[in-house]
């Protein structure tokens, strides 16, 4: 990961957490934080497009969290060895996502990884 590229994911999980606070959502900004991180730091090490796109795109009731890295392969969501440096992000954001009761998915061609978060209708004035 370059040095340009290390800021990324940190600036993602600020985005995150200041639009949560707006929308009167701190209580999920941390796990919601922590995948968008996640999915970031993902797309860094194993996209092939020159540019990473990330989104935050809320509704009504769910917040969709989305990341196009240019690659076609889709990430796995695997188990790694308890000493594995790496091999954890996809599993977390899976953990994560399912917890909350959103949902993990992938665009058909395989470049966009997308994750949902329940958000509450009351906290949506922002």
């Amino acid at each position: 990961m370059g040095e340009v590229d290390a800021v990324l994911p940190g600036r993602a999980r600020r985005l995150c957490s200041a639009w949560l606070r707006l929308a009167d959502e701190e209580q999920a900004a941390d796990l919601i934080a922590l995948a968008a991180t996640e999915l970031l730091t993902n797309a860094i090490r194993y996209g092939t497009a020159s540019t990473i796109r990330f989104r935050l795109e809320p509704s009504v009731d769910l917040l969709k969290l989305s990341v196009d890295d240019g690659n076609p392969q889709q990430p796995s969501i695997q188990a790694a060895d308890l000493l594995a440096e790496r091999g954890r992000g996809m599993q977390i954001v899976d953990q994560l996502v399912r917890g909350a009761g959103g949902d993990l998915g992938f665009s058909e061609d395989g470049t966009t990884t997308w994750c949902t978060f329940p958000i509450s209708k009351e906290g949506r004035h922002a």
